[in-house]
């Protein structure tokens, strides 16, 4: 049977120094998540960095109408995506409790640069360098990745933003799904796997 958690309890499960996966099923999943953990976090005082691609994070944010002194909010349009992660990427001693990167899904759509091959390559070195900036504030990052459909030869298939590129940066990854009033989260730890289940009751 799959653990019941908290939402306090999901930031302990998240690797330190390093880059942490939220493989999204739907972005209703993302929504629950951010409201819940990330919230959460403010709430505590913990310090969070949190780079918002997609700008979900921003609207609901400025919805509340009250920004916490201890978020620090990054939300570049298309063109500026590339300035933005230069800046954030050239502290030379960062220091957070959490940083989110949301999301890959928007990056590959508003990302100036026009071949996918190339999008990769770029992602592949904003991720090499994320995982170093993670060590150097032995804190975890935390990139958020939606479910697309692609076609592979003649058929149809779901596949999550990043794909191998991602696979290869990541040292944790949570596949993270709801149903049934409940968020349900694999774990996926080099070849270990934990399944956990957190009741949106809980939110």
């Amino acid at each position: 049977m799959p653990k019941l958690i908290a939402p306090e309890e999901i930031y302990s499960i998240l690797q330190k120094g390093s880059i942490n996966s939220l493989l999204c099923s739907e972005p209703s999943v993302r929504n629950y998540f951010v409201d819940s953990v990330v919230s959460h976090l403010l709430k505590r005082g913990k310090s969070v960095i949190y780079f918002d691609i997609d700008s979900y994070f921003t609207a609901s944010t400025m919805k509340k109408g009250v920004m916490p002194e201890n978020l620090s909010l990054i939300y570049p349009k298309g063109e500026e995506i590339d300035d933005a992660f230069v800046t954030l990427l050239s502290w030379t001693k960062p220091k957070f409790d959490i940083l989110v990167v949301d999301s890959l899904t928007t990056f590959y759509h508003v990302s100036p640069i026009a071949k996918f091959s190339s999008k990769n390559r770029k992602l592949g070195f904003y991720l090499a360098m994320l995982r170093e900036f993670a060590k150097k504030a032995d804190a975890p990052v935390l990139i958020i990745s939606h479910q697309i459909f692609r076609k592979v030869d003649a058929d149809w298939t779901t596949v999550y933003s990043g794909g191998r590129v991602l696979n290869y940066h990541s040292s944790l990854m949570i596949r993270a799904s709801i149903a049934q009033a409940t968020m349900k989260l694999e774990i996926l730890e080099g070849k270990r796997v934990k399944n956990l289940e957190l009741p949106l009751k809980n939110y």
